[in-house]
């Protein structure tokens, strides 16, 4: 009878381990309002193509599309639409 109370015991505790590593696992992590505007920091587009500071001068490819050769110095930006 001692070992079997061993054994329902071994299996009892697996269980409990079991089921607390599932609940935490379930738990939501929320990122703070610091980390979320770290994060939409990070993914805003930061490019200086968009910035007014360039020479542009356009130019249409052989298939047709519209491209531009920017350089820095100028007031216009380097979008090319």
């Amino acid at each position: 009878m001692n070992k079997k109370f061993i054994k329902v015991a071994f299996v009892a505790a697996i269980a409990m381990v079991s089921g607390v590593n599932v609940f935490n696992a379930q738990k939501v992590n929320a990122l703070s309002d610091i980390a979320l505007a770290n994060v939409e920091a990070l993914a805003d587009e930061e490019s200086d193509l968009a910035d007014a500071i360039w020479n542009r001068e356009d130019y249409t490819l052989d298939n047709g599309l519209p491209a531009a050769t920017c350089w820095k110095g100028g007031n216009q930006n380097c979008i090319v639409k």
